[in-house]
């Protein structure tokens, strides 16, 4: 879904997310330890 690249940027993999995932989604965006990463509903 994304990666962060050697400069500590993340890089979306990829844009669409199957609805099985979003939970495992919306856990890491709460998790990240510097806030870069927000899951929204488009």
């Amino acid at each position: 879904m994304f990666d962060i690249d050697d400069d500590g940027l993340v890089v979306l993999l990829q844009t669409e997310i199957p609805e099985t995932d979003r939970a495992r989604i919306d856990e890491v965006a709460h998790r990240c330890p510097v806030g870069a990463l927000r899951a929204t509903d488009s």
